[in-house]
């Protein structure tokens, strides 16, 4: 079989000739010539490994401060098939869904109406942001999440990790109407049904859209507060159990072989941060 070389292009430190002139690079590296472990290594250096944790993406997608490399699936079939799953599979990448619009990956203040890009079906695991209370034609989401979902069944997404954004409105809104809550919540949070055979499903957090401060704090907040907390508990409870079985009929919690999903802890306890 012949031998395939990969151009990677290296300046030697304190040669300022090589890197004031732009052709004068090395040779292409005989990346094929390794093992593959050796390559697998190599890809890591070079793929995200921490989670950005600000829909405006501020903090750098890698521990060491150093820029990702997604050029890298595009440089051959090979490369892209041994890459693809250390890109997007090493570490949670972030979803937020806001009245502003969708953020992922770099892209911020998207549209509701634009799709998600296509490389959101190749994550593995998946934390997801939603401001609650669909309050106009412009800010439904639940099309392109119900999308995603549907397809997740047979994509690469194994794990989920849920926070809910919830405003001052909102909670006044449905304050002390348990029922009406409920309603609420499974017509926003529909779409997550349509995922089925997650290994994890989390809800990490329900947060506060406002400072603390600008909260009630009369005698009857605390009561009213753990009341609405607890519907959408009980819901997630019930949604959880659906997303990570087979076919949503299953009665009690089905985990993949060696990955056995993560049961979240009651978030009663949990108070609103800002």
């Amino acid at each position: 079989m012949a031998s395939h070389s990969v151009f990677i292009p290296i300046l030697a430190k304190g040669d300022d000739d090589a890197q004031q002139q732009p052709g004068s690079l090395s040779p292409s590296f005989p990346l094929f010539e390794l093992p593959l472990e050796i390559r697998l290594l190599i890809y890591r250096y070079l793929v995200p490994n921490i989670f950005a944790d600000d829909e405006t993406f501020r903090k750098p997608f890698r521990d060491d401060g150093g820029p990702c490399c997604p050029a890298l699936l595009r440089a051959n079939k090979q490369i892209y098939r041994e890459a693809i799953g250390e890109f997007y599979g090493q570490e949670y990448f972030g979803l937020w869904i806001k009245p502003s619009g969708w953020a992922f990956a770099r892209s911020s203040g998207m549209p509701i109406k634009n799709p998600f890009p296509t490389a959101i079906r190749l994550v593995e695991k998946l934390a997801l942001t939603i401001y609650l209370g669909n309050y106009s034609d412009n800010f439904n989401y639940q099309a392109i999440l119900a999308d995603y979902f549907t397809n997740a069944q047979h994509g690469a997404l194994r794990r989920l990790r849920l926070t809910l954004l919830v405003s001052i409105e909102f909670f006044e809104l449905f304050r002390h109407k348990p029922a009406r809550l409920r309603k609420q919540i499974e017509a926003e949070l529909r779409p997550l049904r349509s995922g089925r055979g997650l290994s994890e499903v989390s809800l990490t957090k329900i947060d506060s859209c406002h400072p603390i401060t600008v909260w009630g704090h009369e005698k009857t907040f605390e009561a009213s507060m753990t009341e609405f907390l607890g519907v959408i508990q009980t819901f997630f409870d019930e949604l959880r159990i659906e997303m990570i079985s087979s076919d949503g009929t299953d009665s009690e919690t089905v985990a993949l072989e060696d990955e056995p999903p993560h049961i979240q802890a009651n978030i009663l306890d949990t108070v609103l941060e800002s």
